[in-house]
């Protein structure tokens, strides 16, 4: 019997901390053969997950042409090329076979879902394979499509497979359009793009999932079509669990609940994602994300006192109304995503051509302090 990172496991139900490993009597056994032994017990755990929830597993070996488009604190996003013809953007969290329970249930979030978890990575792993099943439900056309998963041979990583977009992310897209220190965009793109990121988020919403991080950077463009993507911080919304943690996602996107409520638990629900839509919403006519002039502390500490950013000028005036609603201190008064289509759907009706707003930053620093 081992003890690994304070967890008796048997032989044949290794654990793996992520950190330090801690053996305890009754033998010694080399930090190598431990990771081995894992090693070979998720390659079989995976084999029967991969059978059971049906996941399509995409040979690595016929990947080329690896490119990093994104990296993060625990994964790295790469594009690549299958087979030859097919591009792919490919998911790796990092060492995910020797995770520890943080990182593994991250890896468990990025499929959308999040359920009770287990102290134990193989039952996680499984979930994670059931997660990844009920992806493929998750069929619309503003949601990053989840193909399948690779494994990495020489470390064993899990891959998510991915949907590649071509266009970048939304704050890249909309850092595009500065010209001369002018960001400019058209009435009709930017109430196209609005529809998109509401009616997918309407769909996730349908599935029972709440997304918890919408941000510019984690909305896709691909062929001038929104992709909502990164569920690293997703739940269900039956899961009873609560959370006061604000810190997994961006300041400036944050419902304010979370700081000003610091010392209770507050469940995160679809008003929270309607509090981010309407920072969202802000954005597009912007051109620049939240609070970008501002450090994150000081982000958090205006946001708590009820600070928002100023209205854009000539920005419609029910516009503007919209997404202040929807960014309410009042968690109550937010509207819902059928009340925010309606009003979407209205204001097509308004004259203006174009929106202008004058960046008084090097497009260069846009976005790094957010």
């Amino acid at each position: 019997m081992w003890i690994l990172a304070g967890h008796i496991v048997s032989n044949r139900d290794p654990i793996i901390s992520a950190s330090t490993v801690i053996l305890k009597a009754s033998g010694e056994l080399f930090v190598g053969e431990i990771l081995l032994a894992a090693a070979e017990y998720w390659d079989r755990v995976l084999e029967t997950s991969l059978k059971e929830y049906k996941v399509l597993e995409f040979d690595y070996s016929k990947y080329s042409d690896f490119k990093t488009i994104g990296k993060g604190g625990s994964s790295t996003v790469y594009s690549a090329i299958y087979e030859g013809k097919d591009k792919h953007a490919l998911k790796s969290i990092r060492n995910n076979i020797i995770l520890g329970k943080k990182e593994v249930e991250k890896f468990i979030k990025e499929v959308m879902m999040l359920l009770l978890f287990s102290k134990y990575l193989d039952h996680a792993i499984i979930i994670c394979m059931h997660l990844a099943k009920l992806l493929y439900d998750i069929d619309n056309p503003y949601i990053v499509k989840f193909y399948g998963i690779s494994r990495d041979p020489s470390t064993h990583n899990v891959m998510l497979i991915l949907q590649l977009a071509n266009g970048g992310n939304l704050r890249s897209y909309l850092e595009g359009k500065v010209l001369n220190g002018l960001y400019k965009i058209a009435w009709t793109e930017l109430l196209r793009l609005a529809n998109q990121i509401v009616n997918g988020l309407a769909h996730l919403h349908r599935k029972g999932i709440i997304h918890r991080d919408l941000h510019s950077k984690n909305i896709l463009i691909n062929d001038n079509m929104v992709l909502i993507g990164d569920f690293g911080l997703s739940k269900q919304l039956n899961d009873l669990t609560s959370s006061s943690s604000c810190m997994g996602g961006m300041a400036a996107y944050t419902d304010p609940q979370y700081f000003i409520q610091d010392n209770k638990k507050v469940k995160r629900d679809v008003k929270s994602d309607i509090s981010s839509l309407g920072v969202l919403l802000w954005e597009l006519p912007s051109g620049v994300p939240p609070f970008y002039y501002l450090s994150k502390f000081v982000v958090v500490v205006e946001i708590s006192r009820g600070k928002r950013e100023d209205v854009i000028q000539n920005t419609p005036c029910r516009y503007s109304n919209l997404y202040q609603e929807c960014w309410s201190f009042n968690p109550n008064q937010r509207p819902t995503l059928e009340k925010i289509k309606t009003e979407l759907m209205d204001l097509s009706t308004e004259t203006i051509e174009f929106i202008a707003n004058k960046i008084e930053v090097d497009k260069n620093d846009v976005g790094e302090l957010s």
